[in-house]
């Protein structure tokens, strides 16, 4: 895998159950406000024959619930409950997708806005043009 089309197209086949272990696994149902779905530990359940796709996924899975959960602590230390999404990553719908959907568990709205992965060279943009005018 060298790029983020391949590892998404390959992420869409798998499974995260076969990989992740869940709070389900666990305690077979939800516990208080997390979902039974959550994750209990990444790649808990990761065993010699699962496939690349589940794999692939899972690896998809942490990094959208690493940057959530950093997101969340940083958005909650300055009293937000609304976070913007920028970068490359971005581009990858189900990381996406992942932050939107457990964000949800901590009561935090995510968005992408419009050119999200450019939001730095438009911020840097403005920023000359406003210095410019000064």
């Amino acid at each position: 895998i060298n790029t983020l089309k391949t590892l998404e197209a390959l992420a869409e086949k798998g499974n995260l159950r076969n990989v992740d272990l869940s709070v389900g696994d666990i305690a077979r149902g939800p516990v208080g406000s997390i979902p039974a779905d959550a994750t209990a530990s990444n790649f808990g359940k990761v065993a010699e024959d699962s496939s690349d796709a589940d794999k692939a996924l899972a690896i998809i899975n942490l990094i959208a619930e690493a940057l959530m959960v950093m997101s969340v602590f940083a958005a909650r230390a300055c009293h937000h409950e609304n976070i913007v999404l920028t970068g490359k990553l971005v581009r990858v719908k189900k990381l996406v997708d992942i932050m939107k959907d457990r964000g949800k568990m901590f009561e935090m709205k995510f968005s992408v806005p419009k050119y999200a992965e450019y939001a730095t060279a438009i911020g840097a943009a403005v920023s000359v043009k406003n210095m410019l005018l000064e």
